[in-house]
């Protein structure tokens, strides 16, 4: 859990993070207030869905993005392997 002190938990959450522990309170909200819309408590295939949503994510953020960036760098840089 990311413990970012609690007068920034509220601007957090409406204006964006302002670095990674803020983002990571953000997105530990947004699955907590999701898992608190589901029945309570909570199954075993909502834990999962949120996990593959979460996967999902991180999977489309390295394809879209990081992966472009490696890319770029290797050009400039030189491969490794």
């Amino acid at each position: 859990m990311p413990y970012v002190i609690k007068k920034v938990r509220g601007p957090a959450l409406k204006a964006g993070a302002s670095n990674v522990g803020e983002l990571t309170y953000v997105l530990t909200r947004t699955v907590l207030d999701y898992l608190a819309r589901t029945p309570d408590p909570p199954r075993y295939r909502d834990y999962a869905e949120v996990l593959g949503a979460l996967e999902s994510t991180k999977l489309e953020l390295y394809r879209k993005r990081i992966s472009l960036y490696e890319d770029e760098k290797c050009a400039a840089n030189g491969e490794v392997y």
